[in-house]
């Protein structure tokens, strides 16, 4: 009985080595060639993203978000470079809110990447918890607790809390364990008592005491953040004086601050500066939203 059998002569035998061969380099050939800046970049932006996340404050997580996001403009998309990137995004967006800054800018990033990528659905289904989180503009009420969270939602979260440093401020800004859950915010202390970052937001949802304040920006000098916090103490300690000073140093790191403009617009007015107050007042109005 006959049989096919492929040729075996030498010609054939090249030729199809050289079909294998070109479909190897097709598939193992990266996208673009790299050049020596980015290879050198793929080894140490990593790292660099880590230690900058680390330091938790506003303009060192930007410095993790712009590596996060050379690595995945480079098609380096193992984890945990997309899950680091939004959580950076995420912590960046939390802390614009914090100081009632008016913009979304980083959220509809996160919002255009999800859509991209429909494997990272546990970061999908905090959108809508951040997004609902308003901005916490000095005189209103925070409406976040009046807004309806799933409970299986809000358990989960909770357990979360205490497996990283991201998780642990996610859970204290939305539902601020202080002092209806003292257990949960002494264990999420405990548990990360060595994160500058979960350190920074147990301070803002604790008990707010001057002299906490400014040993956390004694250590942590990068914290521009304290300036705004500190400000606001010194005024509601009727120390006008220390509380511009703060609030003005505030200003130049964060300009887009609503919070900063309404707390300088009061020093002013308790001085009397009518003009001042009312150019502040002017400015705050064409920030909001």
């Amino acid at each position: 009985m006959k049989t096919n059998r492929w040729p075996q002569s030498p010609q054939f035998l090249g030729f199809l080595l050289i079909i294998c061969l070109l479909g190897w380099f097709s598939n193992c050939a990266p996208q673009q060639k790299l050049t020596p800046a980015q290879l050198e970049g793929l080894q140490k932006w990593p790292k660099e993203a880590a230690l900058f996340f680390q330091k938790g404050d506003y303009y060192s997580l930007q410095e993790a978000y712009q590596r996060w996001k050379k690595l995945l403009a480079l098609n380096y998309h193992q984890p945990p470079v997309p899950q680091r990137y939004l959580e950076t995004i995420f912590l960046l967006t939390l802390r614009e809110k914090e100081l009632a800054i008016p913009q979304a800018k980083f959220l509809a990033e996160a919002e255009r990447f999800l859509a991209k990528n429909p494997r990272l659905k546990k970061y999908a289904s905090l959108l809508p918890l951040i997004k609902k989180s308003p901005l916490k503009l000095e005189g209103f009420i925070d409406e976040f607790h009046w807004m309806r969270v799933e409970p299986q939602l809000k358990l989960q979260l909770k357990e979360l809390a205490l497996t990283s440093s991201w998780w642990a401020y996610l859970y204290l800004h939305l539902f601020f364990p202080w002092p209806e859950d003292k257990e949960m915010y002494s264990r999420i202390s405990t548990t990360f008592s060595q994160s500058p970052l979960v350190k920074y937001k147990l301070l803002l949802t604790g008990p707010k005491k001057m002299a906490l304040f400014l040993k956390f920006f004694q250590e942590n000098p990068n914290f521009q953040e304290m300036h705004y916090y500190l400000g606001k103490e010194y005024l509601n300690a009727g120390q006008l004086a220390q509380a511009e000073k703060h609030l003005q140093q505030a200003r130049s790191s964060f300009p887009d601050s609503l919070n900063i403009l309404i707390l300088l617009s009061k020093i002013n007015f308790r001085l009397e500066e009518f003009e001042a107050c009312l150019e502040l007042n002017e400015a705050a109005l064409k920030l909001k939203p």
